[in-house]
């Protein structure tokens, strides 16, 4: 019984082919479906960017469609997709790296004895590598993350930084090189257990969709199977993570809107920032722009996870 339940996901390196992909092949293949997943949700991201770090703006699902009007007549449609290049820039990385790094690390924890041995194994063994795949992309990419938010947190006309040398420029002119890793401890924080729990949720309904359908090969389940699982594991653990990543941006993003980058610090630490939005703001303004998850997170993730899938495949 055990065995039969472990199988899925402790052998499916061989049964999906994936250990003939070599560490490059995973590193591209990661890269590409990160890419396609953002660019498509860009415009969600940037709106929801702007309530996470913006106190005064109301929110509501109206207002976020307001919102993306307000910013494509100030600087055209492509205002969108302001920052998005930042954004490419660090997915590319990141999205290798997570993808390149959960491949390996499956592998190695299911060569365990005790992963042969344990009824969690398809449990704690995606958790696990899906963790320290987050962790290690995150931390390869963390100033691009700040850069980028720098860039598209903003509504402006006139865009504060001409482009993103300025951008690093300014950053290291008054905060110095630790400015670039501003927000890093809360990043840390929550993006160790949503790596767990989005690729261990989609590993889990893999072996479910295999079961269900026959088949021993990821690459044999309808593509949009994969995109629901992926969606569904993605939304879930965005959700569950979304407090920390609103302290994430603050933290990132550290002037008031009003001072620019000219005033003192607003936000010194994690533990100050969160008791500034609960003093200030209220505990509901740590899920400001969070309804926007529903329509970018399964998005965002169903796509990574279902493109990155079907180019192994290929």
């Amino acid at each position: 019984m055990n065995s039969k339940v472990g199988d899925p996901h402790v052998k499916t390196p061989q049964v999906t082919g994936e250990a003939e992909l070599s560490p490059l092949e995973l590193l591209v293949v990661g890269s590409i479906a990160g890419v396609v997943a953002k660019t498509v949700t860009a415009p969600l991201d940037r709106v929801k960017l702007i309530y996470q770090v913006t106190p005064s703006k109301v929110y509501s699902f109206r207002c976020a469609l307001q919102l993306a009007r307000d910013i494509a007549r100030l600087a055209g449609p492509q205002g969108l997709w302001y920052g998005h290049m930042a954004t490419v820039y660090r997915v590319v990385p990141f999205a290798g790296v997570q993808f390149l790094m959960f491949e390996t690390m499956q592998k190695r924890l299911a060569r365990l004895p005790e992963a042969k041995e344990s009824p969690f194994a398809p449990f704690w063994i995606p958790a696990c590598a899906g963790a320290s795949a987050a962790v290690s992309a995150t931390i390869a990419t963390y100033p691009l993350d700040v850069i980028r938010t720098r860039i598209a947190g903003h509504l402006e006309a006139v865009p504060r930084y001409r482009n993103y040398s300025s951008a690093v420029h300014g950053i290291l002119q008054i905060e110095g090189f630790r400015g670039l890793f501003r927000g890093l401890s809360p990043t840390l924080l929550g993006i160790g257990p949503y790596g767990a729990l989005s690729f261990s949720a989609f590993e889990f309904s893999k072996g479910k969709l295999r079961q269900w359908h026959g088949v021993s090969s990821d690459s044999d389940v309808p593509l949009h199977h994969l995109l629901a699982a992926g969606s569904l594991s993605g939304a879930s653990a965005q959700l569950l993570s979304y407090p920390i990543q609103t302290v994430r941006r603050r933290m990132q993003l550290p002037y008031p809107e009003e001072l620019g980058a000219q005033g003192s610090l607003a936000y010194a630490n994690i533990r100050d920032t969160f008791r500034q939005i609960h003093t200030t703001e209220g505990l509901v303004a740590l899920y400001r722009g969070a309804s926007i998850v529903w329509l970018k997170g399964p998005l965002t993730v169903g796509l990574a996870f279902g493109v990155n899938d079907m180019l192994k495949g290929f």
